[in-house]
Order: structure tokens, then C-alpha cells, then sequence
């Protein structure tokens, strides 16, 4: 059976001649405020989002960057020399880094799989850079994550608009084959809405409506993207509470909605107006 190749060994492959203990690992992954690293990826604004940090988290000249796909699969984002860190006046500090040209054109391309069995975000590279198994390569840079299963459906606006433009069939596939109860929150206040997608075009053809319109004919959203602008569809994410058979009943449907919406209080506390 054939070694897999690890992390450090691709980057020394291609050059990395630096010795892990001048290195960190930074594990990106989605805060407790939505704002997640892999969005920031396809924006193009990874740089900024790493170097906005709560503590002196890189006290090494150079970090390698991770950002979390699905559990243990993680996307190689760069390797970044520190230049500098000031406070940024919110209690948190602002690095400045600069990215290590001569691994660019890995960026996007690297799938490495790292069961992470500790809490720390960024361990010093010599705990870990040799167990970070290369399981991909990709032949270009990743644009949309894959699916990563139902229980873990959690998408901004803007991810869905992409998954959605490009047809990307591991999602088609799986969403136009099931129904669902779906989450809508609104990232700027928190206030949630609670919808169904019925069997028929499944939870695609109801999420692809979304992607289209911002609000896919919801009266609350139209309403709330008339009174703050389109642009406000930006700060919504998309959550998969439970998918359900396309065979399934309407009332069975609207039973579990209600579920929902009773539990989450979004009639009360949210965007749901019945």
C-alpha cells in the first residue's frame, strides 16, 4: 500500500526549506459570529480575514494556513510570513503578512485530511506539519466547497449563489432528491425564518429561488431586502434543519415546519409571520 504523502513533504517538495519550529498552523474555521474562512476564500479576502485576530495568535515568522471543508478535510489557503502586529483598537490585534509566493500556486488545490483531537486553533508547526496527509490535488483551485453531507448544510448568500450558478452536481444531485425544513438568519441581527421545500424539485429548486431573488417570494425577506436594499441578502445564511422523502405528505410537511418555528420562536423573535 503506497504512503500518502504529507503536508511538509509537498512544500518541501516545492521549495519549503524552513524548519517547522519557525512555523504555525492556522486551522480556519467558521467563527461563532458566521463569519467563515472559506467565504472569505472565495471572496478573495482570505489575507484580511486571518489577519484579524483576538490574541497574538502567530508568534512565529511564518503561519500555514488551513481552512476546514468537512470535519477532518481541510484546504491548503497559503503559507504567510509575519511582518508586524499592532492592536486594532477593539481589543483584538491586526497582523500584517504577505504570502510566500513559491506556494501560490498550490492555494486552493490541496486537500489534506488531519483528524484535529485538540481545541487550539494554532499549534506550533512541528506538533502537526508531518501529519497532515495530502489526500488531493486538486487540477485547479477549488471555487465551491463539495457537499458535506446533510448534517453539516450551512451556507452564506453568497456560496449559494455560486453552488447555485455552476450547478455543482454534488449538490443538484442530493438537494433535488429530497425535501427539507430549512434556516434562514439573518447575520446582521440574528432574527431567523423557518421554511419548507416540498418533495417536488426538492430542496434545490427552493434554495436555487433563494440564489435568484434574495428573497425566493418570501413576503418577510422581500420586505426586509426592500427596507435595507438586495444587498442585505448578503448577510443570510442558509442552514438544513431536516431533510424528509419527496414522497412525503403536505401535512406531515407543514407539521414539521411548525415544529420548527414553535422551537425556534421565529413567529415571536424572527422573520416567520405565521
Amino acid at each position: 500500500m503506497a504512503t500518502m504523502l504529507s503536508l511538509l513533504e509537498l512544500l518541501t517538495a516545492k521549495g519549503f526549506d524552513l524548519p517547522p519550529k519557525r512555523c504555525k498552523v492556522h486551522f480556519a474555521t467558521t467563527g461563532s459570529s458566521g463569519a467563515g474562512p472559506f467565504e472569505a476564500y472565495l471572496a478573495g479576502t482570505f489575507k484580511s480575514w486571518q489577519e484579524d485576530q483576538s490574541h497574538r495568535n502567530f508568534k512565529r515568522e511564518f503561519v500555514v494556513s488551513l481552512i476546514q471543508l468537512h470535519r477532518a478535510r481541510w484546504l491548503f489557503a497559503g503559507v504567510w510570513r509575519v511582518l508586524g502586529v499592532e492592536p486594532n483598537g477593539r481589543g483584538g490585534f491586526t497582523y500584517r503578512t504577505e504570502a510566500v509566493e513559491q506556494f501560490n500556486p498550490l492555494v486552493g488545490r490541496v486537500i489534506v485530511t488531519f483528524e484535529k483531537k485538540f481545541r487550539q486553533s494554532y499549534p506550533y508547526a512541528e506538533t502537526c506539519l508531518d501529519k497532515l496527509q495530502v489526500t488531493e490535488l486538486r487540477p485547479e483551485k477549488m471555487s465551491v466547497r463539495e457537499f458535506p453531507g446533510f448534517d453539516s448544510v450551512s451556507v452564506s448568500f453568497d456560496e449559494l449563489s455560486l453552488i447555485v450558478r455552476d450547478g455543482v452536481p454534488s449538490w443538484k444531485s442530493v438537494l433535488s432528491s429530497f425535501g427539507g425544513i430549512y434556516l434562514i438568519v439573518d447575520s446582521s441581527t440574528g432574527k431567523q425564518y423557518v421554511g419548507q421545500a416540498p418533495g417536488q424539485g426538492g430542496i434545490w429548486q427552493r434554495w436555487s429561488a433563494y440564489a435568484e431573488t434574495g428573497h425566493g417570494g418570501n413576503v418577510e425577506l422581500r420586505d426586509l431586502l426592500r427596507d435595507n436594499g438586495k444587498e442585505h441578502a448578503r448577510r443570510f445564511r442558509f442552514v438544513l434543519l431536516e431533510v424528509a422523502d419527496r414522497r412525503a405528505a403536505t401535512e406531515y410537511m407543514v407539521a414539521r415546519e411548525k415544529y420548527w418555528k414553535d422551537s425556534l420562536l421565529t413567529r415571536e423573535f424572527g422573520l416567520n409571520r405565521n
